[in-house]
């Protein structure tokens, strides 16, 4: 069966949340697309930017770019997030479906905004 990754980011957040560091820098605060009101301490935004399907004498290829922003009040904070994110993903996974992910990183950026440090980072899953 072709198993599309339309589902990839909530293997991603799943990914995030089992990292023990993470875990230490943001708790649960680990949302799609927004952050609930309210949501004052550091935490991670995700969505998917992008997906889109292959088709060639090899088969499917799919191909994702997944956003992540991570939002601090403080900017050393934000970096330490960021590359807690980086390591965590970046590499190849198992994922619950049977099927595996390459992850990696493919562009960043900083940010600053309502007083905010945003670190982003976009993944690129094949």
């Amino acid at each position: 069966m072709f198993h599309t990754k339309f589902k990839i980011t909530t293997d991603i957040r799943g990914l995030l949340l089992d990292d023990k560091r993470l875990r230490e820098l943001v708790g649960d605060r680990i949302y799609p697309l927004v952050a609930p009101d309210g949501t004052n301490e550091d935490f991670i935004v995700y969505k998917r930017d992008e997906y889109s399907v292959i088709r060639d004498k090899m088969g499917r290829q799919q191909s994702c770019i997944i956003s992540i922003a991570i939002i601090s009040n403080d900017y050393d904070s934000a970096n330490d997030i960021a590359e807690a994110v980086f390591y965590c993903l970046n590499g190849t996974f198992d994922l619950d479906n049977g099927d595996s992910a390459k992850i990696e990183l493919v562009d960043s950026e900083q940010e600053f905004a309502d007083k905010k440090f945003i670190e982003v980072l976009e993944f690129k899953v094949t």
